[in-house]
């Protein structure tokens, strides 16, 4: 059923190399793996890369990159992709690319994608640094074609859904059985050119969470969204934002993982507890009293 394993790595354009990797191990805690002219590889656990950091005239996220279950599923999609007409190229250099093949493509929106067999992996994992990081987890883009956009990824790249939230956002799942690997959400009219919106490192324990936003906050970074709780995958996480790009990092723990025998997706309706359960309005008092909050009781009152 599915030909997508996991998000692998995300590559961003940077015009300055070296702040980008003080900003990724500062706050986003990664540590650089390897190093070569304008090119820097960053992770947190034990693959190669999390982050392919590029030194360039054009800054922004350049290429989302997921690794294909098996050779089978990876042939399946370059198939599927001819037959829908998109162009693609083969590639893979281990030495330069540290995967092993690749394919490369643009998908209805614009969005570059490159498809996986294998990463190379570090023989001794990164250890924590403060705090324990366990995986990239996924990328969230918001698109100007939706329904273009989660027809191709669902029909070509074999992603399913696992929730909608009305017909605005859509958070598709993999492999791996997380929640969700990928996520869109509807452009506002005029949106010409798709736009990310954030990419999720999931950590193991609320705790994690809020070290990550303590320590982000002390060095000056702002939040896009404070801590919170999805209806969807019932994760509770906090959002930061990277500030050259505008995007945002989500640090996020207890992420569902579905059960597809099980599983159907819900629809869920447009409001504050769509986006976090935590806001959604709290029903009147049950009680007919109108007491100022400010009114003391008596103690004794109470006995």
């Amino acid at each position: 059923m599915y030909r997508i394993e996991r998000l692998g790595y995300v590559t961003i354009e940077v015009a300055d190399l070296e702040q980008a990797i003080d900003f990724y191990a500062r706050v986003v805690r990664l540590e650089v793996t390897e190093r070569r002219a304008g090119v820097a590889f960053m992770s947190g656990g034990a693959d190669h890369h999390w982050l392919r950091l590029e030194e360039g005239p054009n800054p922004g996220v350049t290429r989302i990159a997921y690794q294909a279950v098996d050779r089978t599923s990876y042939e399946a999609i370059a198939a599927d992709l001819a037959t829908a007409g998109t162009d693609f190229i083969r590639g893979g250099d281990f030495k330069v690319d540290r995967v092993e093949e690749w394919i490369r493509f643009r998908d209805p929106a614009g969005i570059e994608w490159e498809i996986f067999t294998k990463m190379a992996e570090l023989a001794v994992p990164i250890a924590p640094n403060g705090i324990a990081l366990d995986k990239m987890l996924h990328t969230l883009w918001v698109v100007p074609n939706y329904d273009d956009e989660t027809a191709f990824c669902r029909e070509v790249l074999g992603f399913e859904v696992s929730d909608q939230v009305e017909e605005s956002v859509e958070f598709l799942r993999c492999a791996n059985g997380y929640h969700h690997s990928l996520g869109f959400a509807r452009g506002a009219p005029g949106l010409s050119a798709p736009t990310f919106s954030h990419f999720c490192v999931l950590v193991g324990s609320l705790d994690e969470v809020m070290r990550f936003r303590h320590n982000a906050v002390s060095l000056g970074m702002k939040l896009e969204l404070d801590i919170l709780r999805h209806p969807t995958s019932g994760s509770m996480g906090v959002y930061v934002i990277e500030p050259w790009l505008g995007f945002s990092i989500e640090f996020s723990t207890d992420h569902a993982v579905i059960d597809d025998a099980t599983h159907l997706p819900r629809r869920f309706v447009m409001g504050k507890g769509a986006l976090d359960v935590w806001k959604e309005p709290l029903p009147p008092p049950r009680v007919d009293s109108k007491a100022s909050f400010t009114e003391k009781l008596d103690p004794a009152s109470a006995l």
